[in-house]
């Protein structure tokens, strides 16, 4: 598996859009990203109120709009879900994304709709991270969903961040 790569980059106010463009292509995000595959933007509403530090700017979210379609990736799609503290909808316009989606043409999805995607339950042939026992969700994955895309579980010495016990 290759490895991860990081790219930082000092930004300002006036060339922001541009900045995460340049970012990005320092990122290698070619080289990570399909073309002609859906593509994801997940923003991030940890409180649906505006809080810089702790949300998806808008300014973010439009400087990786322009970027990825200048590169190509033409089929974006946003995919919102539903926590115990945040509200999706409300989230999503007190942020000020959604007059981004639209000057875009960026369709939201919503994973918690079953208009929007539906879920199944994953049974992993390899161990995982987490157990079903005491993460439930972590057995289930989208099945179906307008955005015609799915989700990727790995084994856990794909993704485990932490150090083998001994034995």
């Amino acid at each position: 598996m290759k490895r991860s790569k990081v790219a930082v980059l000092r930004v300002r106010p006036d060339s922001i859009l541009e900045d995460i463009d340049r970012l990005h292509h320092l990122a290698g995000v070619e080289q990570a990203l399909q073309k002609g595959a859906p593509t994801i933007l997940k923003d991030n509403i940890s409180w649906h109120f505006p809080f810089p530090g702790a949300n998806t700017t808008p300014w973010q979210l439009e400087g990786t709009i322009r970027s990825l379609r200048g590169a190509g990736y033409d089929e974006l799609i946003c995919v919102q879900n539903k926590t115990v503290v945040t509200d999706a909808f409300k989230g999503e316009d007190l942020n000020g994304y959604v007059p981004i989606f639209k000057k875009y043409d960026i369709p939201v999805r919503y994973n918690f709709k079953p208009e929007d995607m539906t879920w199944s339950v994953y049974r992993p042939k390899a161990k995982m991270t987490s157990s079903t026992r005491s993460s439930p969700r972590a057995s289930r994955s989208p099945t179906r969903s307008t955005a015609r895309t799915s989700s990727i579980c790995r084994p856990q010495s794909a993704t485990s961040t932490r150090r083998p016990r001994a034995r």
